[in-house]
């Protein structure tokens, strides 16, 4: 076999092999009002004398999402000691419902006004055509201990999926509690395409073809030496 025909086998077989690779995963704003326009307004999502808590909705168009992270515009207040938990909850497009689906890792809130990433603690499928609540919720040694912002005038988010709106209250008893609110708090829901096969062969095809490419160009190299010999 000669070395051309040796190279040709090679880049043969590991184009075979590489058929089939899952294509890379992408990213995807699925709903979201920044940048900030101001921070005009805000919602006390941890204080004293009870659980505050502050949720933002939306429902998801034709395709579905791996929910990724997301970001809220947060502060907190100097010296303040609070609990925060940002939770997902499933529901309607009026209102959400329990238990919560996921929960977020939490971490420090600046006692500036910032941008503060948070990620799911297990993966979640954001469904195509359900919807969803972030609500965010606390409680704190201090007044506003910890508040989420939003720009005024309001600006409305925007994506793959479309806003439900807002709720709000100051005694949570339940996700039921919630009521309706005026302020749009600045969120962003941050979601990835799941990795697509694209027509990939079962690892046992993509062997036994590789293979057959192969022997098929060996076969070639041997019938081109006889010919070359007369």
């Amino acid at each position: 076999m000669s070395a051309g025909l040796r190279r040709l086998a090679l880049a043969t077989t590991f184009c075979a092999l590489l058929s089939g690779r899952e294509a890379p995963a992408g990213s995807i704003v699925v709903i979201g009002n920044f940048p900030q326009a101001n921070d005009g307004t805000l919602s006390s999502v941890t204080s004293l004398y009870g659980t505050y808590a502050k949720a933002v909705g939306f429902t998801m168009g034709a395709q579905s999402y791996d929910l990724a992270s997301v970001t809220l515009r947060l502060m907190q207040q100097v010296g303040a000691s609070s609990t925060l938990s940002v939770e997902l909850f499933g529901g309607t497009s009026s209102s959400p419902s329990g238990p919560a689906l996921v929960d977020f890792n939490s971490g420090p809130i600046p006692s500036l006004a910032a941008n503060v990433t948070f990620t799911p603690t297990t993966p979640l499928v954001l469904q195509a055509g359900s919807s969803y609540w972030i609500e965010v919720s606390g409680q704190s040694t201090t007044l506003n201990g910890i508040v989420w912002y939003a720009s005024s005038p309001a600006v409305i988010p925007t994506g793959v999926a479309t806003t439900a709106g807002a709720l709000f209250t100051n005694q949570l008893g339940s996700a039921s509690a919630l009521e309706p609110s005026s302020v749009m708090n600045t969120f962003q829901v941050n979601g990835s395409t799941s990795a697509i096969i694209t027509s990939a062969p079962e690892p046992a095809s993509l062997i036994q073809g590789a293979f057959s490419v192969l022997a098929g160009l060996v076969y070639a190299g041997w019938r081109m030496r006889r010919g070359g010999n007369g």
